[in-house]
């Protein structure tokens, strides 16, 4: 008896024109796509690389991130191993290309681990542990896929792209001191001479529902000659993990839609006037900028040097140091999710 090509190996012989063909008009629809994905995110603000044409795969960044698309990026892709599980596959990616990526990795998932509940349903994706640089993995259904469906998806990922900004900004730091403004940390020097002005710390208002600190600046409660119309909180107060002649990194994570002008300044309290406040006020270091308004939460960090003893004359472990934060906003909800003081690695051992 003589072998023969079973029906339905003869049938895919048959449709070998008709398959050809389809296979190309998916890669030409699917191009399709990512070109109006990239169109669309790019009026939002974000950069992207496409690959190949028609397109088969996008890279989503913003343009502050580190070493562009290539170190860190939302990745949108469809290759053999995911059309044969019928899906299309979506991820947050550090590659191996940005410098301290174990560090970055792990102070990223530091961060997000306290968010797992709000990031898994908002986003609609997995946080796995391995491997090392995918940091987030989610995934659609290929046959329904659209568009729309595709910049959703993205849009959802894409509320983490604040703890990637701080991930970068503390990879690698010793942490001093952090609030996220919970009942355990939360800072109780928000009056400013009797007044908190409109200071108020709000549950559920941070990131995927966590504690912040809102600021209605219409509501100042900064008198000064040197800080008028602004709010002002001494959240730090004091720490001793603040060394003389290292350097710090801070990290703020905020939000505003209105803008305003973000100060922040450490100093040491030494001596008292007669009415009780510190006669001397040695300055660790200092940092003032402008926020620009946006729809999503950004971090905002510095790095800065703290002055020797011989400099500053003040010993800023042993004496302490406090932390002011001034605000000054017409935004009548100026968010702060976050608050974090490090010590950098190279900052350790400054001369």
């Amino acid at each position: 008896m003589s072998e023969a090509f079973s029906p339905a190996v003869r049938l895919w012989i048959e449709k070998q024109a008709l398959l050809v063909a389809a296979q190309k008009r998916f890669w030409e629809e699917w191009g399709q796509m990512l070109r109006g994905v990239k169109r669309r995110l790019a009026a939002k603000g974000w950069q992207s690389r496409t690959y190949n044409e028609p397109p088969d795969i996008i890279q989503l960044y913003r343009p502050g991130w580190p070493g562009g698309v290539a170190q860190v990026h939302y990745e949108v892709l469809c290759h053999e191993e995911f059309r044969q599980q019928g899906i299309v596959d979506f991820s947050l990616h550090f590659e191996d290309r940005l410098p301290n990526q174990e560090q970055v990795c792990a102070r990223m998932r530091q961060l997000i681990r306290p968010h797992a509940r709000g990031i898994l349903a908002a986003c609609a994706c997995s946080m796995p542990d391995e491997p090392l640089h995918d940091i987030l993995k989610g995934s659609l259904e290929l046959v329904g896929v659209t568009g729309d469906k595709i910049v959703a998806m993205v849009e959802a990922m894409a509320q983490t792209e604040s703890f990637v900004d701080e991930a970068v900004a503390l990879a690698g730091c010793a942490t001093v001191w952090r609030t996220g403004f919970t009942e355990d940390d939360a800072p109780d020097w928000l009056n400013w001479f009797g007044s908190a002005g409109g200071q108020e710390i709000i549950r559920g208002a941070g990131r995927f529902g966590s504690t912040a600190l809102r600021i209605d600046g219409t509501r100042p409660n900064a008198r000064t000659h040197d800080i008028p119309k602004s709010c002002y909180s001494v959240p730090l107060h004091p720490t001793h993990g603040i060394q003389n002649a290292c350097e710090c990194c801070v990290a703020v994570v905020l939000k505003t839609e209105t803008g305003g002008t973000l100060r922040i300044w450490t100093e040491g309290h030494e001596g008292k006037t007669a009415e009780g406040h510190p006669k001397k006020l040695p300055k660790a270091f200092s940092f003032s900028a402008p926020v620009d308004g946006a729809d999503h939460w950004q971090c905002v960090s510095f790095r800065a040097s703290v002055p020797s003893f011989e400099a500053a004359k003040y010993d800023f472990a042993r004496d302490g140091t406090w932390m002011a934060v001034n605000v000054l906003t017409p935004d009548k909800t100026f968010l702060i999710d976050s608050i974090e003081v490090a010590l950098c690695p190279s900052g350790r051992q400054v001369s």
